[in-house]
């Protein structure tokens, strides 16, 4: 899709336009927040999923009803706003790669913090791997995330139980409790 797409305002009659005028990126970012998160707008989100402004494809990534050419445009996306937002998204719950999943854990600590307190939502996910991976992350708070999920695989909350960092070992638990 092209990334010089312009963005309008038309207004008719039915008949003849009455009224047109381009949309600064700002009212597309508006139009996209406020837009429903329903799949009658999957065509618009796709659009959208293409602007230049960063602002326009966060909104977009915050998006649960994205179609799959959708997913694929922000899940390639360069701005780390744009990935922190879609990895919340049921849209990432439901496409995102065990690759992909892993790549994002190591390119950011807040992605990694959110993964490790949806991980039993990603569907496409080894989650032992995944929790693995996360329970040894050089940051203690994505640990400490991985320990106050009740839904991560036992074996790695026993062990994060016996954590020198306080903060994770009693999150640990109280998710085994």
């Amino acid at each position: 899709m092209s990334k010089n797409l312009i963005y309008k305002l038309s207004i008719s009659d039915g008949k003849k336009e009455l009224y047109s005028s381009n949309l600064s990126f700002g009212e597309v970012a508006d139009l996209i927040s406020s837009a429903d998160d329903s799949l009658i707008n999957e065509k618009l989100f796709q659009c959208a999923a293409s602007h230049p402004s960063e602002t326009v494809r966060e909104n977009v990534a915050y998006k649960d009803n994205i179609n799959e050419e959708t997913w694929e445009i922000l899940s390639e996306d360069n701005s780390i706003n744009v990935l922190r937002r879609l990895v919340n998204s049921d849209a990432c719950k439901r496409n995102a790669s065990q690759k992909q999943l892993e790549n994002w854990i190591k390119m950011d600590i807040e992605i990694a913090r959110n993964i490790a307190n949806n991980l039993d939502r990603y569907e496409n996910a080894d989650i032992d791997a995944l929790a693995k991976i996360l329970s040894e992350h050089s940051d203690p708070s994505v640990i400490a995330e991985v320990a106050s999920n009740s839904s991560i695989p036992k074996k790695y909350l026993k062990n994060l139980t016996k954590n020198n960092d306080p903060q994770i070992a009693n999150n640990a638990k109280r998710s085994l409790e």
